[in-house]
């Protein structure tokens, strides 16, 4: 009888899995192109704004001049460094 030993190897998908990993970070589409798409609207909205004889707001304080803005969210207590006794 002539028993033939397999070596325990990983699956197609695993396979796939890490050639992707050793090629890295690889960029999306849609991150180009909604990148483009509001850099036309932003120079599309200047232009708008500069034949009107104004400047696009840019800040809250110039969109909303007087505004309080609520204070961030702590969700834990602040730390208090002493010297150890």
């Amino acid at each position: 009888m002539n028993a033939t030993t397999l070596t325990p190897r990983a699956g197609w998908l695993e396979d796939r899995e890490r050639d992707d990993d050793q090629r890295g970070y690889e960029r999306d589409e849609t991150d180009t192109s909604f990148r483009q798409l509001v850099e036309r609207l932003v120079a599309d909205g200047d232009t708008r704004a500069e034949s009107a004889g104004r400047q696009a707001r840019r800040t809250l304080a110039e969109m909303a001049p007087g505004y309080d803005r609520q204070p961030v969210l702590r969700m834990t207590r602040p730390l208090a460094f002493g010297t150890a006794v």
